[in-house]
């Protein structure tokens, strides 16, 4: 008895391994082809490969297919689309050197564009009057003056 559960569990095991590594083989291809733009320029309009139906597109999704399976891992797939087509064809810059300003920039735009918005709110908040603090003196005559117009 213990056998035949130790043999089912091993066939069950062989049966869906395969299946497993297909569905990693193809969340990996679709992550790879939507990080890559398609390189036909004009027929895509700048669009990534993963969401492009051109037959470029196409072969790029074969061909990174092809290097998965043949055990290239995500960042040396990269290198190779950077090397044969340039850094233009990445949808996002690499964090370092001069494109971390990509990244940074719009955060700290953020941030100035908060404090800014603080300090003008508090510049146009209005002040309140202490209470009691300062007594402003009318002279009769005006203090009459402005009881005849409230009263009218």
């Amino acid at each position: 008895m213990r056998r035949h559960r130790l043999a089912t569990g091993l066939l069950l095991l062989l049966v869906l391994t395969p299946g497993l590594a297909a569905r990693d083989t193809e969340e990996l291809v679709s992550r790879i082809t939507g990080n890559i733009i398609c390189p036909c320029g004009t027929n895509c309009a700048n669009l990534l490969v993963r969401n492009c139906d051109c037959s470029t597109a196409a072969e790029i999704t074969q061909e990174v297919r092809k290097l998965v399976n043949e055990g290239k891992n995500e960042a040396e797939i990269y290198a190779y689309y950077e090397k044969k087509y340039g850094l233009h064809m990445m949808a996002a810059p690499k964090p370092e050197g001069f494109n971390l300003l990509a990244w940074l920039l719009p955060f700290a735009g953020l941030a100035f564009g908060a404090c800014l918005i603080v300090l003008v709110v508090k510049k146009l908040k209005p002040v309140a009057p202490d209470s009691g603090s300062q007594q402003v003196h009318i002279d009769e005559k005006f203090r009459k003056l402005l009881d005849e117009e409230l009263r009218e």
